[in-house]
């Protein structure tokens, strides 16, 4: 089991390759647990575990009641045992499926939105801090560097986590194209590129022309069929 403000930090430490996109806060405030802050909702990808089916690169497979969490971030299971436990053999799962929605795994989990015969759009949402205040004298807010919370555990946290101080956490969502080897590239101009080698001056053209916003997931869908079609 991976500690949830590990993959926070780490998160925090790395630069974002574009601009935020959708991004949401999420304020938790002295006396508040993460469960009470941020929505059921937004942290998880459905309100309970589903029945799911996760898919191997060896071409095994494994039935589960899963739940995706976006705070961990993690594919999670319940065990024969009733526990709750958060897959940790990532690199070999291909995707997995819950209900209508499939993740995919690269190096983290991407949620399919439309697949175009062998390109997949995807998007990825993760949290980050995004600021912490320590409450000083008379109980005014003061700002403060982040630290590591590496005793809380990812089947812990989220009843029994509870702030001391004000916490800003930030949700992103950031669109990827995945193609049949299960690689995902990051939506903006020069993954355009990297996607349909060879048609960068198409590419420019019809960004100018379209007035395309990266973070519309309609609008690089029609992308993707505008290019599809193009071949």
């Amino acid at each position: 089991m991976k500690p949830l403000f590990y993959y926070l930090i780490t998160f925090l430490l790395f630069t974002l390759p574009v601009s935020a996109q959708n991004r949401k806060t999420f304020k938790i405030n002295p006396g508040q647990t993460i469960k009470e802050a941020i929505p059921v909702e937004e942290a998880l990808s459905s309100p309970e575990f589903v029945e799911g089916v996760i898919q191997f690169r060896n071409g095994a497979y494994a039935n589960a009641r899963l739940v995706y969490n976006y705070l961990i971030p993690g594919m999670q299971f319940i065990n024969e045992k009733g526990d709750t436990l958060t897959l940790d053999n990532e690199p070999e799962v291909k995707y997995a499926v819950l209900q209508k929605d499939t993740f995919y795994y690269d190096k983290g989990y991407y949620k399919a939105l439309a697949s175009f015969d062998d390109q997949i759009l995807a998007e990825k949402r993760y949290f980050t801090f995004s600021n912490r205040e320590r409450i000083g004298a008379m109980g005014v807010p003061t700002s403060s560097s982040i630290d590591t919370y590496s005793n809380v555990s990812s089947t812990t946290y989220y009843a029994n986590l509870v702030a001391k101080e004000i916490i800003t956490l930030s949700k992103y969502k950031y669109l990827y194209i995945g193609d049949r080897f299960n690689h995902f590239t990051i939506v903006n101009k020069k993954g355009l590129m990297e996607v349909f080698p060879g048609k960068e001056k198409a590419i420019l053209d019809y960004i100018r022309d379209n007035k395309v916003d990266y973070s519309d997931a309609d609008a690089i869908k029609k992308l993707l069929l505008h290019f599809k079609k193009a071949k």
